[in-house]
């Protein structure tokens, strides 16, 4: 079975792992289009970037056609500071990760990241998700080299996470 896990938003990734091969990980970022610049609520100029529905649906067929997936996505919320912007923007990405999720006819599990966290032995920030995907895939560190494969190191660790809890590992 593959295991799917998902850290959301614009800059986040799916990472997809196969209970045949667990010290492999494919990881995909999620997929962007940059529209444009559009104008914030100050009146400043900001790049808007949103994301690649049908890039994104080429991913989930491709998962898809392997074999059965389970996914687990990062449960998720308003952030505190965020604006009604970035928090609309936030939840369209979210919305379309889990349609196409449930297209795929895909189960779905939600993580609080506390509880990944926790049961993956990840303490303090991002870097420390990166340093503990590097521990879990060696072969596979490269993908988790840089501070903005955080994404990608969170989207291993919640993969491997939704495996770990579907065989009754961690509870």
């Amino acid at each position: 079975m593959l295991h799917v896990g998902i850290d959301p938003g614009l800059y986040g990734a799916l990472a997809v792992i196969d209970d045949s091969q667990p010290d492999d990980v494919l990881i995909f970022d999620i997929p962007t289009l940059d529209v444009g610049v559009g104008r914030t609520m100050a009146g400043t100029k900001k790049r808007k970037v949103v994301v690649d529905e049908v890039a994104l649906a080429r991913i989930f067929d491709a998962i898809a056609k392997v074999g059965a997936a389970h996914v687990t996505i990062e449960h998720v919320g308003v952030r505190p500071g965020e604006g009604a912007v970035g928090a609309f923007s936030f939840g369209r990405a979210v919305g379309l990760l889990l349609g196409m999720a449930h297209c795929h006819f895909m189960p779905i599990s939600h993580v609080r990241p506390q509880e990944w966290r926790k049961a993956m032995g990840v303490k303090g920030d991002k870097d420390q998700s990166r340093l503990a995907a590097k521990g879990l895939f060696p072969k596979w560190s490269d993908l988790f080299e840089l501070k903005k494969h955080d994404g990608r190191a969170e989207a291993a660790l919640i993969a491997k996470y939704g495996e770990r809890l579907r065989k009754g590992i961690v509870p």
